[in-house]
């Protein structure tokens, strides 16, 4: 069962997304900017810069699970 449009990459399907390793989330609490509060959960934001875009995510910082996550893509290039 899916959650999104036939269309939809499988990526943007929270359902089908494998839930990431701890050593992916032991490398995004490297990059903590601040401590934040996410519907009543502590959480650390991390963020990161690459050639593909930007996130934010806050990671719980009781139990070291993604609680909330931004991301966005460059905008195409238009000639």
């Amino acid at each position: 069962m899916t959650y999104t449009a036939p269309d939809m990459p499988n990526m943007y399907d929270p359902i089908a997304t494998p839930a990431p390793s701890a050593e992916e989330l032991a490398k995004l609490n490297k990059n903590i900017v601040r401590r934040e509060n996410v519907n009543g959960i502590a959480a650390n934001l991390t963020e990161s810069t690459s050639d593909q875009g930007k996130s934010r995510i806050w990671i719980a910082v009781n139990g070291n699970y993604p609680v909330k996550a931004e991301i966005t893509f460059p905008a195409p290039n238009r000639w």
